[in-house]
């Protein structure tokens, strides 16, 4: 239970983190702060109705709270799987490619072509 807990905080804690980070790489400087406190305020609108159905879930429909605690593992297995489908932000890419002395620009462009079509 203790382990179990722990890599459910530590993941909370990277995608707290990674959702604003990623989305203020790939936005438009006038829309970059709105979308980062957005995915703020999604986190935390989140977080109170997930409490609202667990409550509703267990007193009203008389689930076990262990299956309560799973049912999210299905919400986190498709993020994990559909992770590999997000491309590479175009700063990262430049970053990476005057790094390594190579020239990222085009693949920088595709990316943003992805990102906004």
């Amino acid at each position: 239970l203790v382990l179990s807990r722990f890599i459910s905080g530590g993941g909370c804690g990277m995608a707290t983190v990674a959702a604003p980070l990623y989305l203020g790489e790939i936005a438009t400087t006038e829309t970059r702060g709105a979308l980062g406190s957005l995915a703020q305020l999604s986190v935390v609108v989140a977080i109170v109705v997930a409490q609202g159905l667990a409550a509703l879930i267990t007193q009203r429909l008389g689930l076990h709270w262990r299956l309560v605690l799973g049912l999210p593992a299905f919400i986190g297995a498709a993020q994990l799987a559909l992770l590999p489908l997000l491309p590479e932000t175009p700063r990262y890419l430049l970053s990476r490619g005057l790094a390594q002395g190579g020239e990222a620009r085009g693949e920088a462009r595709e990316a943003l072509r992805l990102l906004r079509p």
